[in-house]
């Protein structure tokens, strides 16, 4: 049998809001963000799932939070979704590590995949960890739904993976905050079948 599994980007954070680079710094959800979360929630009724996993930071953990009180779910920690370490552009303004980093910031913007910088998680790494996770919950859940709530970091290489894109593959890709994707697992294959979904965010 199928399993089904939805990929959700958390709302809106006050990193993405300030321009930041998030990483690991645990940025709250703005007001905005709680909106997006709670009206992705309402569209999560409709999915069935049986499970939901999370990264450990809060935007995504709210944001999972949100849609475990509509399904009727506690949301489960999952290190294998946490999002990528970003060294010491952590928390910093775009336009600060543009200045203080300019060749690595070009190599950011045109071909990340690239990027080596002390305490910088590649796009590799984290493609490998997350499939592998992904992986084991398939196994786990082998034939129903389950959700993931994570980061845009950690989903287009996952994305990547199931696609396998060449590199560059990252700004090919845009997911949208509190957007959601679908994964299918046929016993054989990974294929998506629904990506960056929004319709639940229009007024």
């Amino acid at each position: 049998m199928d399993t089904v599994i939805y990929l959700v980007r958390h709302g809106e954070s006050k990193g993405n809001k300030e321009n930041r680079m998030r990483g690991r710094c645990d940025f709250p959800l703005t007001e905005e963000g709680e909106r997006q979360a709670r009206m992705l929630a309402m569209e999560a009724k409709e999915w069935g799932i049986s499970a939901i996993f999370t990264s450990p930071l809060i935007r995504a953990k709210k944001t999972a939070e949100y849609i475990g009180r509509e399904c009727g779910l506690i949301p489960e920690i999952d290190e294998g979704f946490h999002n990528m370490k970003l060294g010491e552009w952590e928390g910093k303004k775009m336009e600060w590590i543009e200045k203080n980093f300019p060749n690595e910031w070009k190599i950011w913007k045109t071909n990340p995949e690239e990027l080596k910088l002390p305490g910088f998680e590649s796009l590799s790494s984290i493609q490998e960890r997350t499939y592998k996770t992904l992986k084991r919950r398939v196994e786990e859940f082998a034939g129903e739904t389950f959700c993931v709530v994570s980061h845009r970091a950690v989903l287009k290489p996952l994305f990547a993976r199931i696609l396998r894109m060449e590199t560059p593959y990252y700004w090919r890709l845009k997911m949208d905050t509190a957007s959601y994707s679908r994964v299918v697992y046929n016993g054989d294959l990974f294929y998506i079948d629904l990506f960056n979904q929004i319709k639940h965010l229009k007024s």
